[in-house]
């Protein structure tokens, strides 16, 4: 009898060890799951931030873009810089990437000279185009957007036809 109890108190020791084991073994499984679950849900928190911060930042240089236009269209044109700090953290400027300050709307090339009407002049009068490149650069919560356009401007010019 005393065989048969050793016998016994053996398989116990053994499975208690299995059973250890194997409890051991899902507890490693469920802490990288848990710890998988940790690092995704920071990943998806940081990227919607930089998303969020990009969308700031086009909509932002954008708006500059619209800013420039408005005032190119001024007559005469208003040519200064510009360097705009909003609520939202945003700051635009009148730059490309590549510059590191404000820089002031320029014309960059004449157009053709085109046959028109004039207000000042009248009929047989022409205009000439100016052509205008449009630099804006915002940054936002560490993203940086650079938005180019180009305005081709027609302005009344006096010569008659």
């Amino acid at each position: 009898m005393n065989e048969m109890n050793s016998s016994i108190e053996r398989r116990v020791k053994r499975q208690a060890g299995a059973a250890l084991l194997i409890t051991s073994l899902i507890l490693v499984l469920v802490s990288m799951l848990a710890l998988s679950a940790i690092v995704h849900s920071e990943q998806e928190a940081t990227g919607g931030a930089r998303s969020r911060s990009s969308t700031r930042a086009f909509y932002g240089a954008d708006a500059g873009v619209d800013l420039a236009l408005g005032r190119l269209e001024q007559s005469p044109p208003n040519l200064n810089s510009f360097d705009i700090d909003l609520a939202d953290g945003t700051n635009i400027q009148s730059r490309s990437r590549a510059e590191t300050s404000p820089q002031v709307l320029s014309q960059v090339g004449t157009g053709e000279t085109k046959e028109g009407w004039s207000v000042n002049v009248g009929t047989g009068a022409g205009y000439v185009t100016k052509v205008y490149e449009i630099n804006v650069t915002a940054s936002s919560g560490g993203s940086t957007v650079e938005v180019e356009s180009r305005l081709i401007r027609g302005d009344a010019d006096t010569k008659g036809y």
